[in-house]
């Protein structure tokens, strides 16, 4: 004996939220966490939303701003330093600032009375390292707050920006190493959400507090971005190709370098040393140098 379907009246539905671009990006951010970018579509999008992918596209034009709104919805967890009160004013320096060597407490990563756990920079690529005491964490976060804790007890305030400056690119960067497919998609866009905004702005203005003139700085908030959103990209897809292999490889080679690489023969000790976060200051606080000394063409 068949049972017959009785339809259920709309009006016995449940209502269904308001149809919204806030709505949309969060399903999409929580469908990214549990399932992978690569499955947030608009098609699927629109099926977790009981609605058309038409509906979609009246909130964001294509997937790579839903990408891009994505990212800004995470950028919304970053903490953002607050510029000195006695410097925030400060017009903008005409002429760069002689070159000088960054202190000691910048030129590494602060400990804060943790150790490194399990983190270090393993034949030329990034392993699974974490700091303690909240400084890495989570796959590679870091959310900074140690540093600058650290740098308003002690240092003067000639030394605060360049410190909150790395601290908020460490973070930024720890961020896209939780989620190394959307730092690949970031590669190829440019993001305009509220988020990313407040980021390059709070950038610029802690460069300003260094002294560092404006084009310096414009130039200067592109390539440090970049470089966070490359190695997290990088990482992630050395994870999925399986390149353990061709690291080892090419790690054999540089350490069994003969007499025609002289140079190599001389480095080879200091190659592969350090952890990946020390790593990953340094590079900032390189960069923040040469940005800071190094003007732009005329």
């Amino acid at each position: 004996m068949s049972t017959r379907r009785v339809p259920v009246s709309r009006r016995e539905r449940p209502a269904k939220p308001p149809l919204s671009r806030e709505n949309a990006v969060a399903v999409a951010l929580q469908l990214m966490r549990d399932e992978g970018l690569e499955r947030v579509t608009v098609r699927r999008l629109a099926a977790e939303l009981d609605t058309g992918p038409a509906s979609i596209y009246v909130y964001v034009k294509n997937v790579a701003e839903l990408h891009a709104a994505i990212l800004d919805e995470l950028l919304g967890e970053l903490e953002m330093p607050v510029p000195h009160p006695l410097l925030a004013a400060a017009p903008p320096a005409a002429a760069a600032p002689p070159a000088a060597a960054a202190s000691p407490a910048a030129a590494a990563p602060p400990a804060a009375g943790g150790q490194r756990l399990d983190g270090h920079w393993s034949d030329g690529q990034w392993s699974d390292g974490q700091w303690s005491d909240g400084q890495w964490s989570d796959g590679g976060r870091r959310d900074g707050e140690a540093a600058g804790q650290q740098r308003r007890s002690g240092g003067h305030v000639g030394e605060r920006w360049r410190e909150d400056l790395v601290a908020l690119l460490m973070a930024y960067t720890g961020l896209l190493l939780d989620h190394p497919s959307l730092a690949r998609s970031v590669l190829t866009l440019r993001p305009s959400g509220p988020h990313y905004l407040r980021l390059i702005d709070t950038m610029l203005s802690l460069l300003r507090e260094g002294g560092v003139p404006p084009g310096q700085a414009a130039w200067g908030v592109n390539v440090l971005l970049q470089l966070g959103t490359a190695t997290a990209a990088e990482h992630g897809t050395r994870d999925q190709s399986g390149a353990g292999e061709d690291h080892e490889q090419f790690a054999a080679a540089m350490r069994e370098a003969g007499p025609n690489y002289p140079d190599i023969r001389r480095t080879r000790d200091s190659l592969f040393t350090g952890s990946g976060p020390e790593r990953m200051w340094w590079s900032f606080e390189a960069l923040i140098t040469g940005i800071a000394t190094v003007p732009t063409p005329t």
